[in-house]
């Protein structure tokens, strides 16, 4: 679950700037139970990318662009941590806050 101060909706595909900025640099993500910022950030033309800070500290967490990732494994990477995240740093029912 995402807080914030309104609903905020957002739609990316997979194979957009802005996803896979948010997989690269979530992807570096050690605790999710700490709250962190999304923010969109105009590239070239109609190009968005995704950084993501730290909000206690308001420090962008920095993740190298690399378009040839492998984003299949990076995807199951961040499921296997916010699931140990869940398990061990989480009260039952309480949600992450992102």
């Amino acid at each position: 679950m995402i807080r914030a101060d309104e609903i905020y909706i957002v739609r990316t595909g997979i194979e957009t700037n802005f996803a896979k900025s948010f997989l690269l640099a979530v992807s570096l993500v050690q605790d999710f139970s700490k709250p962190l910022i999304i923010a969109a950030t105009a590239g070239e033309e109609n190009v968005v990318f995704c950084n993501i800070y730290d909000a206690a500290t308001k420090t962008r967490i920095d993740s190298k662009w690399n378009k040839d990732a492998d984003w299949l494994a990076i995807i199951d990477s961040i499921q296997t941590k916010l699931q140990t995240s869940k398990n061990s740093h989480i009260v039952s029912g309480e949600p992450i806050l992102f």
